[in-house]
């Protein structure tokens, strides 16, 4: 059996390369998450391609990356890369789409802390 590779963070010239070539898929939440606001396969794709890495959990093998539509409406896409640090050939899967809350991101790109009650 693999042992899991060490957490360490992707690069988003990766990630573009990946979805350039198409070797990207979707987890089910993905595309319902999606779906809820109106993102398209189109939307997920150029973010991914125009977008930025703007938080990092390389304990999960994640990053989320920020971009906005041709429309340009904000989106979020959170990718996962453990089976690409596995495996080269791997699939980069999509895990979630969202279009990021006002209430909970400033400018889009940072996360605003939670008020301790």
């Amino acid at each position: 059996m693999c042992e899991p590779p060490e957490p360490r963070r992707i690069d988003v010239e990766i990630i573009r390369e990946k979805i350039e070539k198409g070797e990207f898929s979707y987890i089910g939440h993905a595309i319902v998450e999606a779906r809820k606001d109106g993102i398209t396969p189109h939307d997920v794709r150029f973010v991914l391609l125009t977008g930025e890495i703007i938080e990092e959990y390389p304990e999960r093998y994640r990053c989320l990356v920020y971009g906005v539509n041709r429309d340009n409406i904000p989106v979020h896409v959170s990718c996962e890369y453990y089976d690409y640090l596995l495996d080269a050939s791997q699939d980069i899967l999509v895990v979630t789409v969202y279009v990021p809350d006002r209430e909970e991101w400033i400018a889009n790109r940072i996360r605003k802390r939670k008020k301790i009650r």
